[in-house]
């Protein structure tokens, strides 16, 4: 049971990126299980969002206690993304594993693409983060596409939602917005957990239920513990630095997955 260990350092790190940056956690665990542990896709795509609970689980608290949570936006969010998280979910179980992993590989690559272009765009400015301007016109769709992408692809809800909650001027604080966000990563990453379980897939998990539980024996506890030092190392780290290491992970993590995704082929 010891030879993985080293999944709780890791699940420190990926927390510590997840939590500072904004990031979801799945990201980077999906490649961790499907191409350092060699999980079957499916089930990979499944225990990463199992472990992003334990990790935004403990950001949830973090962020409760703090009082860095809107929850008239949240509710307003969850009403659309919610749904779509059990559509996406439904229709992820019926995906061929190649076009699964492709989709993630194109949406991370995109979005790590998006990180960099964002940290020379912003070389010299003054502010990390723009003022509200707004009334969050985009939340329908942030909240749609976000939800759907988690469901059916495990990431994808905070990516959309965050840009969506920092333009709201109801949030006064940006740190709103990521309390915010955090939560309703949760609340999708919960959703997605259950409604992938058909009977076939239930199944399998129960043959590897003892993988399984090894596996979330050292990596829950680390992103519980990632979870608490994320925040404390954002206040430290300019954002746009962390960012674009992060982007570049992101790109890297793409092609990675986008060749499992090749290899698939018939």
């Amino acid at each position: 049971m010891l030879e993985l260990w080293f999944l709780l350092p890791v699940g420190i790190l990926i927390a510590v990126l997840g939590m500072s940056s904004g990031i979801e956690g799945s990201n980077f665990w999906i490649p961790v299980y499907l191409l350092w542990l060699a999980l079957e896709p499916r089930t990979a795509f499944w225990v990463s969002l199992l472990t992003m609970l334990f990790g935004f689980g403990s950001g949830v608290v973090r962020n409760l206690r703090a009082g860095t949570v809107h929850w008239p936006l949240v509710r307003r969010y969850f009403a659309l993304a919610g749904p779509a998280v059990i559509v996406g979910s439904l229709i992820s179980s019926r995906m061929p594993v190649v076009w699964m992993l492709f989709a993630f590989a194109v949406f991370v690559a995109l979005f790590g693409l998006s990180l960099i272009r964002e940290f020379f765009k912003r070389q010299g400015a003054a502010l990390e983060i723009a003022e509200p301007t707004g009334h969050g016109r985009f939340y329908p769709l942030a909240g749609l596409v976000g939800g759907f992408l988690h469901g059916s692809i495990a990431t994808g809800s905070g990516t959309l939602m965050m840009p969506a909650l920092l333009d709201h001027r109801d949030i006064d604080h940006h740190s709103k917005a990521v309390g915010s966000a955090v939560v309703l990563a949760f609340g999708c990453a919960l959703l997605a957990v259950f409604f992938r379980l058909d009977g076939h897939f239930l199944a399998g998990l129960v043959e590897q239920r003892r993988e399984i539980l090894r596996i979330m024996i050292f990596s829950a506890p680390g992103v519980v513990i990632g979870g608490q030092l994320g925040p404390r190392l954002a206040q430290w780290i300019p954002r746009r630095f962390l960012r674009l290491y992060v982007g570049a992970l992101l790109c890297g993590v793409g092609v990675l997955v986008g060749l499992r995704g090749w290899n698939h082929l018939p």
